[in-house]
């Protein structure tokens, strides 16, 4: 019973998925594969997280806004955030804080609990999935570059982490949405992607 899901976040008991084929923010029971809550309406949303106060925060790329849903099945709903240039990642910070990708803009930036945002790293070429790693460190697809990347949250720095890699397959249409590269972070530190040219997953393991 899913909705053609584009972006998975799993933390704790449950499982957030997107979809911006059918505007849906569906969040999953781990344990038992059940849906627990149904979304729709978003406008392209690729991404969703949960954050501390029990409400969900959705990237909608359709709006170019962070959209907090929070009520009965997510009924009412507030934008954080608006005039994003091209909103595809999203990752909660370990003091409230949010990070998300702009694709278009090809930064990543931190957008606090009010709305304040600010921009930590730029001239990235298509920057799309983000993680946390344990060492508060970012983790980011930069898809225009084939490559994932390290940014310090502190200062902005990029480090290359792996490069020449099989991602950033095209829309297939001209004007239609490409597949994201989704990016996850395990505990002992191994880094994952996904790669839309070759339908497979990866895992990048620091020397």
């Amino acid at each position: 019973m899913l909705e053609y899901p584009m972006s998975a976040t799993a933390k704790d008991d449950e499982v957030i998925l997107s979809s911006w084929f059918t505007g849906t923010v569906q969040v999953i029971d781990r344990k038992s594969g059940k849906t627990r809550e149904m979304m729709h309406g978003f406008k392209a949303p690729h991404d969703a997280i949960r954050l501390a106060d029990g409400s969900i925060l959705v990237n909608e790329l359709g709006n170019k806004s962070l959209i907090r849903a929070s009520g009965e099945h997510g009924k009412d709903r507030n934008v954080l955030i608006g005039d994003l240039e091209g909103p595809v990642g999203l990752v909660g910070g370990p003091k409230g804080e949010v990070y998300v990708t702009e694709a278009v803009a090809g930064q990543v930036s931190k957008v606090e609990g009010n709305g304040e945002k600010t921009v930590v790293a730029k001239d990235l070429k298509r920057p799309e999935g983000i993680a946390l790693a344990g060492d508060g460190k970012l983790i980011v697809a930069e898809v225009g570059a084939k490559r994932i990347v390290q940014i310090d949250p502190q200062n902005g720095n990029v480090t290359e982490i792996a490069g020449n890699l099989p991602i950033g397959l095209p829309a297939a249409a001209p004007g239609g949405l490409p597949v994201p590269t989704g990016v996850g972070v395990g505990e002992s530190g191994t880094i994952y992607f996904s790669s839309s040219i070759e339908n497979a997953i990866y895992k990048v393991t620091k020397k």
